[in-house]
């Protein structure tokens, strides 16, 4: 299946920087946030490219978002060929910054300059741990998508996130005529530019009004989940209910990485009530030294 151009699009966030903690507690304070546990620095980042350079040598070009300029890791060569430092300013619209809301980053990166017609968009908790070939995720250039199932109902909304989903699911019933809500594996999500393009071109007035409300995420977003649902909805993604088989997502609330044994990608996804994260970041990073021991050529 002869494809195009693949990059990689993966947000990153190192809550070291002194920019950022200054413009995050700013905007904390006024919007009344509690917490910030969620933005913590789990040392995934070395491995996501380590896996990347290793088990997805196909990849054209990693697009690493950062806040700003004091986000570069220091251990990261921002020399190599392959790799792009996109900071939000150099994509988002300027109304909404600063922003740390992952939808705001999220649904523009169509915007991000220099990207191929076909990426994948990986968060940076989301590792290739196993080789994974160039048609896993496109065919014919044709993304190729989860679809395990579609429902005609909204989700009960217990929180912020299933808010801005429903959101999702309105305006796509707006679109398609009818509700059919995706289920949504929280892994790497392929894409194709000119699509994400087209459906803003039909939703940007609802797009940008959701978007408008608030510096950090809030109920009345869409998020990135909308395109994928309209490409696998309408027939432009093809869909494979076992893309995801040999997938692990991983709540890191304990040290027994042995559910991952034979998985190709892995999720370790941050959980709000870690009581002990220093220790279970060292005996992650001790794992993950295991399996992509390898400095790759993004490392100094």
């Amino acid at each position: 299946m002869a494809n195009d151009k693949i990059d990689i699009v993966i947000p990153f966030l190192n809550p070291e920087s002194k920019t950022w903690q200054a413009e995050f507690a700013k905007y904390k304070e006024q919007e009344g946030i509690k917490g910030a546990n969620r933005f913590r620095d789990w040392g995934t980042m070395r491995y996501v490219l380590r896996g990347i350079e290793t088990n997805c040598p196909w990849v054209n070009k990693v697009h690493l978002i950062l806040f700003d300029e004091s986000m570069v890791p220091e251990w990261l060569d921002t020399t190599n060929p392959k790799l792009h430092i996109c900071y939000h300013r150099d994509y988002i619209p300027e109304k909404y910054l600063p922003t740390f809301s992952s939808s705001v980053i999220e649904m523009f990166i169509h915007k991000i300059p220099g990207l191929a017609d076909n990426f994948i968009y990986s968060c940076d908790d989301m590792l290739f741990v196993k080789t994974i070939p160039e048609d896993y995720f496109f065919k014919n250039n044709k993304p190729v998508s989860p679809l395990a199932g579609v429902w005609n109902n909204y989700i009960k909304e217990v929180d912020d996130w299933c808010k801005i989903e429903n959101n999702n699911y309105r305006l796509e019933a707006k679109i398609l005529g009818k509700l059919m809500r995706c289920n949504h594996p929280h892994f790497q999500i392929p894409f194709n530019k000119n699509f994400i393009e087209f459906v803003w071109s039909k939703l940007k007035t609802e797009f940008e009004e959701g978007l408008s409300h608030s510096k950090m995420r809030n109920k009345y977003e869409n998020q990135i989940w909308i395109f994928d649902d309209f490409q696998r909805l309408t027939g432009f993604a093809i869909t494979n209910i076992n893309i995801f088989a040999n997938a692990k997502y991983y709540w890191c609330n304990n040290s027994d990485f042995s559910c991952f044994k034979g998985k190709n990608i892995i999720c370790f996804n941050d959980v709000d009530y870690i009581k002990n994260y220093e220790e279970l970041k060292k005996n992650f990073i001790k794992f993950m030294e295991s399996i992509l021991p390898q400095k790759s050529s993004f490392e100094k």
